[in-house]
This record gives structure tokens, sequence and C-alpha cells, in this order.
């Protein structure tokens, strides 16, 4: 069934391009290289690229059933599609066990079940609708949002950090408050962002992003996104130190 909802989705266009996993050939590996050739593209240009990355916070446990069901039936889904993951998300029960002992199995309303193979596809399209609100605007006509399954990152490409930042609080409005109606909720604490430019200047930290809860948001110098650890320059020097210490790390405990 995940096969099929998967080609279906293909054929007929339905996902956001730039949404990736849970998808063919749209892997963690294609989506960092396809960010950083937009940075470096946007370094030819003289340009500045700043991203926002945002996190779902327990992405696939907010999951509405109904949401869900209405987002497919308005893209065309078949009734008996529909009616298979109506079933296949009902009358789920839940219950933890430590030490041998198991706790009463509860009856668990929401959520997609975690391993699923037939999860990430559906949690694409609960979230599709999210990336039509976020298509370039008068007020942020460079906006882009590449993701992989729950991990989003908001893009502005633009002439400096400030009027980048500015962009990207527009932005962060139009998310959240989409988020607000769909049972979504982003996690502020884990929310990033990073200014990417071969800038010769002192590099400062005088452009944060302020989310629409208030909660400030300044530039890091290192990020991790999707396994890679990324710096505003691409130079790649501190994911080379990071990766060598854990194959270090590893290689000690092994001896």
């Amino acid at each position: 069934m995940a096969n099929r909802i998967s080609y279906f989705a293909e054929t007929k266009c339905l996902l956001h391009g730039e949404q990736m996993g849970g998808r063919h050939g749209r892997s963690a590996v294609d989506t960092a290289m396809a960010f950083v050739h937009h940075i470096q593209q946007a370094n030819c240009n003289g340009k500045v690229l700043s991203a926002l990355f945002v996190d779902v916070k327990g992405a696939f446990d907010h999951v509405s059933r109904i949401q869900l069901l209405l987002i497919l039936q308005s893209l065309g889904f078949p009734t008996p599609v529909l009616n298979w993951i109506d079933s296949f998300l009902s009358d789920g029960y839940l219950g933890l066990a430590f030490d041998g002992q198991r706790q009463q199995l509860l009856p668990v309303n929401t959520g997609i079940p975690q391993g699923s193979p037939i999860s990430p596809i559906l949690f694409l399209f609960y979230l599709t609708n999210l990336f039509k609100d976020l298509r370039p605007s008068s007020l942020t006509p460079q906006l882009r949002s590449p993701s992989y399954i729950d991990d989003i990152a908001l893009v502005i490409t633009g002439p400096s950090e400030e009027a980048n930042s500015r962009a990207l609080e527009v932005a962060a409005r139009r998310a959240w408050s989409w988020a607000a109606d769909n049972v979504i909720v982003f996690d502020d604490p884990k929310t990033e962002l990073m200014h990417f430019h071969n800038k010769t200047s002192n590099y400062t930290r005088n452009s944060p992003v302020t989310l629409p809860h208030g909660t400030v948001i300044s530039p890091s110098e290192h990020i991790r996104w999707l396994g890679v650890w990324l710096d505003r320059k691409l130079q790649f020097n501190y994911h080379v130190q990071q990766k060598t210490a854990a194959a270090t790390r590893a290689l000690k405990m092994i001896s």
C-alpha cells in the first residue's frame, strides 16, 4: 500500500517538489546536496542565503486522522484507499512495558505508527498544504522550503543578513499560523538560524529572527542538518572534525 500511494503521489504530482524523504530517489544525501548547491549559487551571485531550520514537535504522534483523511480526499484519493487508511489508523492501543511489567493497554486516537512503511508518505501528505502556504509572495519573493520528513528549512536569498531575517520572520508567521490550524507544533527551542555567505568582514551575530511566540533565534556558527555539519562558508572543517572524533572514540572503545 505504501508503494501504491507513493506511485499515485508521483504520477499525479501531489507533493511539493522539495519534500524529500519517504519518496523514491529523494534521500537525505540528495536533500543536503541540493541545499549546498543553492548556497553556492547564492555565493556566486554575491547574495546571502539565510536558513531557519524548523523541527516539528512529536511529528508522527500529533497527526490527526480526520484531518489527514480530509487532505487525502481533497487530493483525489479513491474511496477504497481512504477506507483502508481510516481502518489502519483506527482502534489503536498503547501500553508501556518496563522490567517485565506491562501497563494496561489504552486507546490511542491520534498519530500514525512509528516504524510503519506507510507512515512517512502519509506524514508528507499531512504537511503538504504547509508548503502551499509558504509559496513565494510579494513580501517573500525568494522564499524556498526544502524539507526532509519533519525537518523543514525556510530559506531566503537576499542582499544582506538583516533583510533576510525580516523576510524569515514573515515566513515564520505564515508557518506557525498554519501549524496552529492543523494540530501541528513547531519546537521553538530546537529552531536554528544560519546566514551563509563568503563576505570577508567580521561575522557578527546581530541579525536574529524573532519567532511568532517571541523566541529570539540568533545565528549559529555551526548547524547539524540531516547528519551534516554546516558552517557559513561551507568549508566543512567542523564536519570533518566531528566525524574524525566520532571515529576515534569508536576505535578506542574497540581497542
